[in-house]
């Protein structure tokens, strides 16, 4: 067992509340992992999920590869600003949402990921959760493996509020020495351990065993894109055998599971994609994000 698989055995009977905060594909793939983790371990949990409708997810999908002008628009747009476009239109629940009276929980698990940083500042959700500590005042916290990268933010100042054991979890090496060089009062305690979506193998994805016909090109358009996506030499080179989709648009996690399993090759900046390919076993090419992630992730786990 690992770090994090060992510290959930010693809370085996405790009652979990597992926080979900907003996400994209990539969210549900390590919430795929930390659930079956969860069950096989017999844990006993209640999931809180603060997310948007998928709902303009799917209207957003279909309308993208329906209009292939929409498709050559958002390329060509910068990242950054399509960005911004779309948090317009899908507001996050934010200060807005309000817990309900959790009461007897033993254990409040936040899901991993990469959203307590200074390059998307979810600090929003640690409020979420000291509200619900409030009606826990025993209750440790857990957060699952995450990566971590702060500019500005000194990380002990998101958890004064939190006088309850808190456990860190960092999903590489560089997100370790970084919360290690922070000092912390006693009652919090920082550790490493592999994404939770690295729990998920090909069978708990229900695909089919057939051979790619195209190759996946799945970029980033959000604030962690730097990589130049030459997408003109690519149709010179590989023609109508290529596919280029942000996945963080398609309809659905099925849809997302799919679009990987069905190429033969996989070209992305974006880690989960990376992670589900290699599960499926895909000849995969990971490039770098905008902070440490990628290639720290590569380094330790992948």
């Amino acid at each position: 067992m690992d770090a994090f698989e060992k510290l959930l055995r010693e809370y085996q009977t405790s009652r979990f509340l597992v926080v979900d905060p907003e996400g994209g594909m990539g969210d549900q793939l390590i919430l795929l992992g930390l659930e079956k983790k969860l069950q096989e371990m017999n844990i006993h949990y209640r999931m809180l999920r603060v997310r948007k409708s998928l709902a303009i997810n799917k209207t957003l999908a279909r309308a993208i590869d329906s209009v292939p002008a929409l498709q050559t628009i958002i390329r060509a747009v910068r990242p950054d600003i399509m960005e911004r476009r779309f948090r317009e239109l899908i507001p996050p629940l934010g200060e807005a949402f309000t817990p309900g009276p959790y009461q007897s929980e033993d254990v409040i698990l936040l899901r991993g990921g990469a959203y307590l940083n200074d390059i998307w500042k979810g600090y929003g959700v640690m409020r979420l959760v000291s509200k619900v500590v409030c009606n826990n005042p025993q209750a440790i916290i857990i957060i699952a493996p995450q990566s971590f990268y702060f500019k500005e933010t000194r990380f002990p100042e998101i958890l004064q509020e939190i006088t309850n054991d808190v456990h860190v979890f960092c999903r590489e090496i560089e997100s370790c020495n970084l919360l290690s060089s922070f000092h912390y009062p006693k009652n919090v305690h920082i550790s490493l351990s592999a994404d939770t979506a690295l729990y998920v193998s090909r069978g708990d994805l229900h695909v089919q065993d057939k051979p790619g016909d195209y190759i996946l090109v799945a970029p980033r358009l959000d604030r962690e894109s730097v990589v130049t996506w030459r997408l003109e030499k690519m149709r010179r080179t590989w023609g109508t055998s290529y596919v280029c989709k942000d996945v963080n648009l398609l309809a659905d996690f099925k849809s997302f599971v799919e679009v990987v399993a069905n190429a033969c090759k996989v070209y992305t900046d974006r880690l989960h994609v990376a992670i589900l390919a290699a599960i499926l076993a895909k000849e995969t090419y990971l490039l770098p994000n905008s902070y440490h992630k990628n290639k720290s992730t590569y380094e330790f786990s992948l």
